[in-house]
């Protein structure tokens, strides 16, 4: 294996988080993809990540919350450039990281070509001497220790924040793919939506993704018993006060449903229209989920009741792709093999 003697760093920047990962550090940062920024003049931030997210909610009026991607693609390329280097700056411990080395960024399979120039445009405005986009499936795969290089076609179901893709790879690159909105980010949306409409209460982003993780379900609990509960703040739409109300895992379950089904509709349109020697691949193989998005409880069991094929989510799915991107990265041969394949571009 010939590794690269600078230094290596990659970054999955997605609509919802940000993961980093430094050369001989492994995925040491993963922060919300936000910024605060003024409203005058954007290029001004007070705030990024964590802190940004944090505060976005209570900012003054001349300040206000700038996510630099949305579904996938880079809204803003000063922005973005200056999210990705503030990211690596603060993962590594030092100013200009990148000054020497090699940058991969993550690359979203549904991107257009004017997407992907605005992606590659914002990571060499880090000052990386060398940059690096490589397709998100395959850096995925490669971080949960899938072998993608072999000829047995294998289906990986990436659910990030403001998409999912499904793609199946062989021999390396992508054979074929669909990109989805059903997604982590998608799925606050709907709790935010069934709360105003069902219960007449009004929350925000934060709110609906803590109710997501508490007692989020991708599938209905047993008739006549309401699962989990939990207690979520909010604002009455008729009285405009604040309110306590209880909410349960099976009024979330309703809420989650029509995205839900739309993510495993896309996963069986896409085992339908495969050749029949993928699919027999696949039968053997099974789906490998990853993403912060596949946390969903019963999404896997959701998917696997569905298209009757064995589901595997990894073992830290919300990481996956920045690993992936550190391992081609940090592998000259792997890389040169990316970009033979089509999945990685310089």
């Amino acid at each position: 294996m010939a590794l690269f003697t600078q230094d290596v760093i990659g970054i999955d920047m997605g609509s919802a988080a940000t993961a980093v990962y430094v050369d001989g550090m492994g995925v040491c940062l993963r922060e919300p993809t936000m910024m605060l920024v003024s409203r005058e003049d954007m290029r001004q931030v007070a705030a990024l990540g964590e802190d940004a997210n944090r505060l976005a909610d209570r900012a003054p009026e001349d300040l206000v919350g700038m996510p630099p991607v949305r579904v996938g693609a880079v809204t803003d390329i000063d922005l973005a450039a200056l999210m990705l280097l503030a990211m690596a700056e603060k993962a590594a411990g030092r100013k200009k990281p990148m000054e020497k080395g090699r940058l991969l960024v993550s690359a979203s399979t549904g991107l257009t070509h004017v997407e992907h120039a605005a992606l590659l445009s914002a990571a060499r405005l880090t000052g990386a001497k060398r940059v690096t986009a490589v397709n998100s499936s395959v850096a995925a795969a490669i971080g949960a220790g899938m072998d993608v290089s072999g000829p047995s076609a294998q289906l990986i179901c990436d659910i990030g924040g403001g998409t999912a893709e499904i793609a199946v790879l062989c021999l390396g690159g992508v054979a074929a793919s669909r990109t989805v909105r059903s997604a982590g980010m998608g799925f606050d949306e709907d709790i935010i939506r069934y709360l105003r409409a069902k219960r007449g209460v009004s929350v925000g982003d934060r709110t609906a993704e803590d109710v997501k993780r508490t007692v989020g379900s991708a599938v209905l609990p047993p008739e006549g018993s309401p699962g989990d509960t939990t207690v979520v703040r909010g604002r009455d739409l008729k009285t405009g006060r604040p309110t306590e109300i209880s909410v349960t895992a099976r009024e979330i379950a309703e809420a989650l449903g029509y995205s839900v089904d739309c993510l495993v509709s896309a996963v069986q349109d896409v085992l339908l229209h495969l050749p029949a020697e993928f699919a027999g691949d696949i039968q053997k193989t099974g789906i490998r989920l990853t993403g912060g998005g596949s946390l969903l409880s019963g999404l896997k069991d959701a998917i696997a009741e569905r298209t009757g094929l064995e589901v595997k989510l990894t073992q830290a799915p919300q990481d996956d792709v920045a690993s992936g991107l550190g391992v081609i990265g940090c592998d000259e041969s792997l890389l040169r093999e990316c970009v033979a394949a089509g999945c990685a571009v310089e």
